[in-house]
């Protein structure tokens, strides 16, 4: 027996499912794109960035990469902790003030499961 991750179907859904979960979830909470601060977006690879922004703009839930806190680069994929990294990362970075919301994005791909988080800054 042999238990694999399906990369074809991964790639052909992840990003899809994912924007579309961004979408429901800023619109059941009655949050407008714009009114995100900072977008903290977990990837396992920086192949996923744009292909990631482009599904939020043909979404209608663009938010701009200027918007984007994102540490891969510096910690690379550390999985589930990678969160984490980005929101200790962002709170130490001296950018934060009262009142900013801050949009968590953290997709487990063998399960093609998201979560999302909306964190206000107090």
């Amino acid at each position: 027996m042999s238990i694999k991750q399906d990369v074809k179907l991964l790639s052909k859904n992840i990003v899809l499912y994912g924007g579309y979960g961004v979408s429901a979830s800023l619109a059941k909470h009655g949050v407008k794109s714009e009114e995100i601060d900072y977008f903290l977006p977990h990837m396992s690879s920086n192949f996923f960035k744009d292909k990631i922004y482009q599904q939020l703009i043909a979404n209608g839930t663009g938010i701009m990469y200027d918007k984007w806190f994102v540490n891969l680069s510096e910690v690379g994929n550390v999985g589930a902790a990678s969160v984490y990294f980005m929101v200790n990362e962002l709170f130490h970075s001296g950018k934060l003030k009262v009142g900013d919301k801050i949009f968590l994005l953290v997709p487990e791909s063998s399960r093609f499961s998201y979560m999302y988080s909306l964190l206000t800054v107090c």
